[in-house]
């Protein structure tokens, strides 16, 4: 993986462009689907199952963002792209917008993201049955589709120390189990999050 970013700093202005590459140097521990899609002896099965191979190819990530800071407002808006060579996994576009307002030594803040991906499909050519089955769970297995409301308060109570507290409000189809790992059926997309964290520097 390789990758890297520019700054561009103009008064209370940061702007921020990211790019990074990666190839894959294994495939997904697939093999039972891939061998058998490749055995079945229909060219369009065997095609299938290159597509699924991760092996060699690649991924790219791509990311805008613009963060505001100037006297008690603090304000940022990340944006990013994923694009999948392979075809296990969805191409995905998310973003991020964060703004707080220091009071004191409070910021109340407040935030807004989302993250959708695009889904793929593979025609097999082959008649119903499992292979058909475990090709279209591999092919969900990377859904995403969700956004997050979130609402915080930062108390900076000392000098280069902070006390975090937060609530995330995340709303999702229920399709969209990539961000959750270890989904329990008939999970509906819904996850609310309190945190409460601290923060310092020595």
């Amino acid at each position: 993986m390789h990758g890297g970013h520019l700054d561009y700093l103009l008064g209370p202005w940061t702007l921020r462009a990211g790019y990074a590459h990666l190839r894959f140097g294994q495939n997904l521990p697939i093999d039972p689907v891939v061998n058998g899609l490749r055995a079945s002896g229909v060219p369009s099965a065997a095609a299938a199952a290159d597509a699924l191979d991760t092996q060699d190819k690649d991924s790219e990530f791509y990311s805008l963002g613009a963060l505001y800071e100037s006297g008690p407002l603090q304000a940022q808006l990340m944006l990013n792209r994923i694009r999948q060579q392979s075809a296990a996994f969805q191409d995905s576009r998310a973003g991020t917008l964060l703004a707080g307002y220091r009071i004191g030594q409070f910021t109340p803040y407040a935030g807004y993201s989302w993250q959708k991906s695009t889904p793929k499909s593979l025609a097999t050519g082959l008649p119903a049955g499992l292979l058909n089955a475990a090709v279209s769970s591999i092919l969900a297995d990377s859904r995403s589709h969700q956004h997050t409301v979130t609402l915080g308060l930062r108390w900076d109570f000392r000098t280069n120390m902070d006390l975090k507290l937060q609530y995330d409000a995340v709303r999702g189809s229920s399709d969209s189990i990539f961000p959750t790992r270890r989904d329990t059926p008939g999970w509906n997309g819904r996850t609310d999050v309190i945190s409460i964290v601290t923060d310092f520097i020595f």
